[in-house]
């Protein structure tokens, strides 16, 4: 699961690196944006990472660690996407799109904080946030903006933005039907065995066990009189717990005393 995690840090992280290191080149060389408006993009992206940092505690008790880093993953999708949807005309829409940075980063690095402590052993925290920052940072964000640079100049910008929405889009399909898999599973968990009171299955087991031991009892006895085989008592609970250990078998200590001998009816 960790290194799963991580490969999934490491291409958000090249998918960031095309925006945050290229995103003003395009806008200025393709869009004819000014300077001005590349310095408002960015404080469009802090106004919404500051309350999403302050209470990110509170959001992710809420939505759930993995809900958040898939709400991140459709931000940056919607954001991307609308980057190669810009003309000259409607360039300083980037504003709006802007916005939703501050969403895909602070829920992305936030959920990673969460899991790296989850994960780490007492004293080990500081050294699992390190590992997944210099995943992200360090490779993912370093190659990005290589491999990001790369297609750009070769196919053009929007080529390029297209694609790194596409790519995060199939990690976003993933991590969604892995989360819809894991809910289907634990109510089908359950639907099947909530309703079972404890007590009942170890009446069950007793019953299970009180039967396999007087069936093997019977088998490795010759009895003298042909009636003696349906008369014969169930050994006490100490004498069953002797046996199955002997076989293999442990019988938990809570239910050893009370594996007593059954009637015909029970059985």
């Amino acid at each position: 699961a960790v290194f799963i995690f991580l490969i999934e840090l490491i291409i958000f992280g090249m998918a960031i690196g095309c925006v945050e290191r290229l995103l003003f080149i395009y806008l200025q060389n393709e869009l004819g944006a000014s300077a001005a408006l590349c310095g408002q993009c960015v404080a469009m992206n802090v106004i919404i990472e500051l309350p999403i940092f302050w209470y990110y505690r509170e959001i992710i008790g809420f939505f759930g660690r993995d809900s958040c880093l898939a709400i991140a993953q459709l931000c940056y999708f919607t954001r991307t996407w609308g980057y190669a949807m810009l003309t000259p005309s409607t360039v300083h829409n980037v504003l709006y799109l802007e916005l939703l940075h501050g969403v895909t980063f602070a829920l992305l690095w936030t959920s990673s904080v969460e899991y790296a402590r989850q994960l780490s052993p007492e004293g080990w925290g500081a050294t699992v946030q390190t590992i997944f920052r210099v995943a992200y940072y360090s490779f993912g964000v370093g190659v990005g903006a290589v491999v990001g640079g790369y297609f750009m100049q070769k196919y053009g910008a929007k080529w390029m933005y297209r694609h790194a929405a596409m790519c995060i889009f199939a990690v976003f399909c993933i991590r969604v039907v892995c989360l819809v898999t894991k809910k289907i599973f634990s109510c089908c968990m359950g639907c099947f065995f909530v309703d079972i009171p404890l007590r009942d299955l170890s009446v069950s087991y007793n019953h299970v066990i009180n039967g396999f031991l007087s069936i093997s009892m019977k088998d490795s006895r010759h009895p003298e009189e042909p009636g003696e085989q349906d008369n014969e008592p169930l050994a006490s609970g100490v004498d069953q717990s002797r046996l199955l250990a002997t076989a293999g078998h442990t019988v938990p200590p809570f239910e050893s005393d009370y594996v007593t001998r059954t009637s015909e009816s029970e059985r």
